[in-house]
């Protein structure tokens, strides 16, 4: 049996004065692999840089949905976050002239208390969702959900970040996790889930990315809301270990190339998951 495909991913986040120059640089490395990505975009960024999102589509990668502000799913009403999905789906696609099929809440904050998202995302149209962490974390994480993808009753799929192991359940393979731990620890966990078959996701943001010229030394500014009490602690930490994010993601995509695709092309292809019923 051949391993399951890897989910490229992006969180297309970040500060608008620098986002343009990290996001060619993206998809400069990209293409260098001949590799797409899917990149969940902000609509606030798709609202002001409405071109660059375009760019994005045009070469090919797909566009996923990432909120519109990058708030919590906890800081929305149901009746905002419905307003939201159906506005913005649309105006992605008109904007790229593609579907638009996955979302990802910032954060990964898909928890059991904001189960009430499902059923939202469903029936605005979206095939599949990549916002649960089911692993430890001070922050947002669903530690009963599973650790693999999976579909409910009704056929919507479920992408979750992996983890290292249900004994250890820690990420490794994006965001904070591929920049700080050690690259033992990163390589040991992408390949113990490429053997024993089980699919991949690595995740990256625009912010993360330095360089190698040089340039984006300037503190960057990332979107939040106010009174965001994560505000100042992720100012700080998103700064640390920046300049090993590039690095990282090429030795990954030289080790994994083949096996690289946008999550919503692997989601088109998979099969026979288990059916999973969160109580919503």
């Amino acid at each position: 049996m051949n391993p399951p495909a890897i989910a490229l991913t992006v969180d297309f986040e970040g500060g608008i004065e620098e986002l343009p120059a990290r996001t060619t640089t993206l998809l400069a490395l990209f293409d260098s692999f001949d590799v797409k990505a899917t990149f969940f975009v902000l609509g606030e960024i798709a609202e002001k840089l409405p071109s660059l999102v375009r760019e994005i589509s045009n070469c090919g990668h797909e566009i996923g949905f990432h909120g519109y502000r990058h708030v919590p799913l906890s800081n929305l009403s149901l009746s905002c976050f419905r307003a939201e999905l159906v506005e913005w789906r649309s105006r992605l696609e008109c904007l790229t002239q593609r579907s638009v099929l996955g979302f990802r809440a910032p954060f990964f904050s898909l928890q059991a208390n904001t189960v009430w998202a499902l059923a939202q995302l469903e029936e605005a149209g979206f095939r599949y969702d990549s916002s649960i962490y089911p692993g430890l974390t001070d922050r947002f994480s669903w530690r009963a959900a599973p650790q693999q993808p999976i579909r409910t009753s009704s056929g919507f799929v479920l992408f979750p970040v992996p983890v290292l192991s249900r004994a250890l359940p820690v990420g490794f393979s994006g965001g904070g996790y591929l920049r700080l731990l050690p690259w033992l620890v990163v390589k040991w966990g992408m390949r113990r889930h490429f053997l024993q078959n089980r699919f991949g996701m690595i995740y990256v943001h625009p912010w993360e990315i330095v360089r190698p010229s040089g340039a984006n030394r300037r503190p960057h500014r990332r979107f939040f809301a106010a009174g965001n009490s994560f505000k100042q602690r992720d100012s700080f930490r998103s700064r640390i270990g920046r300049n090993r994010t590039l690095p990282r993601l090429h030795k990954l995509l030289t080790t994994y190339r083949s096996h690289v695709r946008p999550m919503g092309e692997i989601v088109a292809t998979m099969s026979d998951l288990n059916v999973w019923k969160p109580n919503l």
